[in-house]
């Protein structure tokens, strides 16, 4: 595995565990709450997280080691959504398929599950990644084809972006 990726994976590791002591920190019964209606509640961003990771865990799993050709990466696109992504805006999920429940599971097993996910993540770049290369290989629905370390700097900015509302979520819970 290129050592840029290593170092991206290992940052991301850092950055889940922290986000999810910072969650577990709250306590079960503030964690699940909602501070006002519309926005989520703190297992509900880390469900989310969840089920991006797993998205992306999936897609990598499933991806030949070597990419066809034709798919272009834009240069601007990712790019913009590391801007936004670090940015205070608000953004819709591009996707249902990574909205969080009503009632999200425990937090034991969102963080068993993220784990879980990372690892696959961990295990695809290691196995496909020399072969990729800089290739494209996972798709967003907003900024179009990432390379393997685009899609893990897509992570990290994302991750981080939530971890920023933990504190002002639970500023507003009862």
């Amino acid at each position: 595995m290129r050592a840029g990726l290593a170092v991206r994976l290992d940052e991301l590791d850092r950055d889940l565990g922290r986000l999810l002591e910072q969650v577990t920190a709250l306590g079960d019964d503030r964690g699940r709450r909602r501070p006002t209606p519309g926005r989520w509640g703190p297992f509900e961003i880390v469900e989310h997280l969840v089920l991006v990771h797993e998205g992306v865990a999936a897609v990598l799993e499933r991806a030949s080691p070597r990419v066809p050709p034709g798919r272009l990466v834009s240069w601007w696109r990712p790019i913009a959504m590391t801007l936004v992504l670090r940015s205070r805006a608000r953004v819709k999920a591009p996707t249902s398929r990574v909205l969080p429940s009503p009632t999200p599971p425990p937090l034991e097993v969102l963080g068993r599950r993220w784990r879980e996910a990372q690892r696959a993540i961990r295990s695809s770049l290691a196995g496909k990644g020399a072969g990729w290369g800089d290739r494209a290989i996972f798709r967003h629905p907003l900024a179009g084809w990432l390379g393997a370390g685009e899609t893990l700097q897509f992570l990290i900015d994302h991750l981080r972006h939530h971890q920023r509302q933990i504190p002002e979520t639970a500023r507003f819970l009862p």
